[in-house]
């Protein structure tokens, strides 16, 4: 008990100094020897207390040069400098119209509209792992850089995710994450595909449909589609069917599951090649857009028709998918992350009182088109 009092009168001095303005942001703190020997405590109390501020968001640590008052938490006429590191500037046909374009825009236009003193910068991975990990430890250890919005890898293996995020979690400065990583525990923005995919069953099933094909793969950051379209099924009296779950081998190589546009095509029609005439169903639910389109090849040789003899149900909505105007689908909400991550940002620089780090969830659109039918 003793010994977390003092702990809190470490912590509660470095705050006053800093509300008083004898810290100001970016000024080193004392090293650990010195507070020890103002405050008379030992090296693991003073590390407690520094600890504690840097989950707070209140310090940060930058390897090699020590911990200062974090830059993120200026007031809001001063300069904050954000950057945002994404695996790529848009989706499949390089689209402008999807993905981390629609993320970027809507995030500066917020910020903006409310706080004119925001710099962004944006760097790119390319789906490079290694680079996602230099580029990430850069900004975590550059003292001009005050807030991090990260979108990891989405194909990344979760082992690797966490050792990707330790030095912005080390470093104690503002970052969100655009992803739910499950075993950690970051403020992250992200989409919630549980939901959408249950809305996507949901539909298929107030339809009619009872038996609906999943087509999925077999790697973990698919898993909440999964878990959606069994949660529908449950929650509407139907029975969770092993034989109706498709997932699909996915290889790993270079620290990622290994996935291309053609290869998410290929497994969608493997899937119906594989199923049609041996399991009876009238639907099919698709992990993503490409995967339908597989589907929908492969059950057009077979001589069925969409939607006449098999509904067909995407996720994603991708650029092709908007211009054919076919396929029913669901739409990922890349704006609404965007002003979400920007709404978290703007409430953490006027009030930086956070202690425990916050998820928000965004939810899709179920956007129906020609490709579902009614039995």
């Amino acid at each position: 008990m003793k010994s977390l009092l003092k702990t809190d009168l470490i912590c509660e001095a470095i705050q006053s100094h800093i509300s008083n303005g004898n810290l100001k942001s970016g000024d080193m703190i004392y090293s650990e020897s010195e507070l020890m020997s103002i405050y008379n405590v030992s090296r693991i109390t003073v590390r407690n207390a520094i600890r504690d501020l840097k989950s707070r968001g209140v310090l940060l640590s930058v390897k090699g040069k020590g911990t200062f008052v974090n830059l993120g938490r200026r007031l809001a006429e001063d300069k904050i400098n954000i950057q945002i590191i994404e695996p790529f500037l848009s989706g499949p046909d390089n689209s402008p119209e999807w993905g981390a374009a629609l993320v970027i825009d809507e995030l500066e236009k917020t910020l903006r509209v409310r706080n004119k003193h925001i710099n962004l910068s944006v760097a790119f991975t390319r789906g490079d792992v290694d680079l996602e990990k230099e580029t990430v430890k850069r900004a975590a250890e550059s003292r001009e850089i005050n807030i991090v919005v990260f979108e990891p890898i989405c194909n990344s293996l979760p082992e690797v995710l966490k050792e990707t995020i330790r030095p912005l979690v080390d470093s104690g400065k503002l970052f969100i994450v655009l992803e739910q990583p499950a075993s950690l525990d970051v403020n992250c923005v992200y989409e919630d595909d549980l939901a959408g995919s249950y809305m996507a069953t949901n539909h298929l099933i107030k339809l009619g449909h009872k038996d609906i094909l999943h087509i999925n793969l077999d790697c973990p950051y698919l898993e909440r589609r999964l878990i959606g379209y069994r949660k529908a099924l449950v929650e509407n009296g139907l029975p969770v069917r092993k034989e109706l779950e498709y997932r699909h081998p996915v290889r790993i190589e270079d620290s990622k599951y290994q996935l291309s546009d053609s290869s998410y095509v290929e497994i969608g029609y493997r899937a119906v090649k594989d199923t049609c005439g041996k399991i009876p169903y009238t639907a099919i639910f698709a992990i993503n857009d490409l995967v339908a389109e597989g589907c929908r090849k492969a059950l057009s040789e077979i001589g069925l028709k969409v939607p006449e003899d098999i509904s067909l149900v995407g996720y994603d909505d991708m650029p092709f998918t908007r211009n054919a105007g076919f396929l029913t689908t669901i739409e990922r909400p890349f704006a609404d992350i965007g002003k979400a991550a920007a709404n978290f940002i703007l409430k953490d620089i006027k009030d930086f009182s956070r202690v425990k780090c916050e998820r928000t969830g965004v939810n899709p659109r179920l956007v129906i088109r020609k490709s579902t039918k009614k039995i």
